[in-house]
């Protein structure tokens, strides 16, 4: 048996009312005592710190986790957090679904030009018809200036240029991760300046 000092168990409780007042937001965060000094941790990592506590939890408690999860755990801290886990990475997954990049692809004159991989369209056409955009293409390519620009989602086949040119970037080191919601592909040769 297990037993877990009171802030521990303090910290869990203020976890789960996040976690209920937020619908479950994964990142939502929770005042945490370290030392006693105050800090913020994630539910996710409040609800790990119950893991292996067998303490049974108060009435009151388990009595609202029976509402948002029904009969679906042990009365323990260490049956409640896996509880919360395990509907936190339900909602991490809904929420890289959603958050899953829609990539843009510019045509000049029917030719496929540049694909490029942001949040939304409003934001491919801010950067394609941008003049910094429209002067490295002309700098950078055989294409003239003044064609009929079109933007369309990207196709299966120019998403995975555009995919190969930023793991190659990642690999080089001129990106990183937090790159990837940003990056923009050539699908024509480019020249060297």
């Amino acid at each position: 048996m297990t037993h877990y000092p009171g802030h521990l168990r303090d910290t869990f409780a203020r976890a789960f009312a996040a976690f209920i007042e937020t619908g479950g937001d994964p990142d939502a965060n929770v005042m945490h005592e370290v030392k006693y000094e105050e800090t913020t941790i994630t539910l996710r990592k409040a609800a790990g710190l119950m893991m292996h506590c067998t303490d049974t939890l108060p009435g009151d408690l388990y009595d609202t986790l029976e509402e948002a999860f029904g009969r679906a755990f042990r009365p323990t801290y260490a049956g409640a957090a896996f509880a919360i886990l395990k509907a936190l990475r339900g909602q991490e997954e809904t929420k890289k679904e959603k958050e899953v990049l829609t990539m843009y692809t510019l045509e000049i004159d029917g030719r496929p030009i540049a694909v490029y991989s942001g949040s939304d369209e409003d934001e491919a056409h801010t950067l394609f018809n941008g003049e910094v955009f429209k002067s490295d293409l002309v700098a950078l390519t055989d294409v003239a200036d003044g064609g009929e620009f079109f933007i369309r989602r990207a196709f299966p086949e120019e998403i995975a240029v555009l995919e190969r040119s930023f793991a190659h970037a990642v690999r080089d080191g001129s990106a990183d991760k937090d790159d990837e919601d940003d990056w923009l592909t050539y699908l024509l040769p480019v020249h060297d300046v």
